[in-house]
């Protein structure tokens, strides 16, 4: 997996990725001041066109995360 870009949501890192020979990967960091592991969720997809749902989907994952903390 070749690093492309990193994008943050809500102080989450979101690590873009190239996965595979067309695909993408999202990996999503918590905040490093939390009290808890780093990577929160990897999202995939084999679809080159598929970046922007896929980014869609990351943000919800740290939505998720944030609303589960509460």
């Amino acid at each position: 997996m070749a690093y492309v870009e990193i994008q943050y949501h809500n102080r989450y890192a979101l690590e873009v990725r190239e996965f595979g020979d067309q695909g993408w990967a999202i990996h999503v960091y918590a905040p490093r001041s939390e009290q808890r592991p780093s990577k929160i969720a990897i999202v995939t997809t084999t679809g080159a066109g598929g970046l922007e749902q896929l980014i869609t989907e990351a943000k919800a994952r740290v939505d998720l995360d944030l609303s589960e903390r509460k």
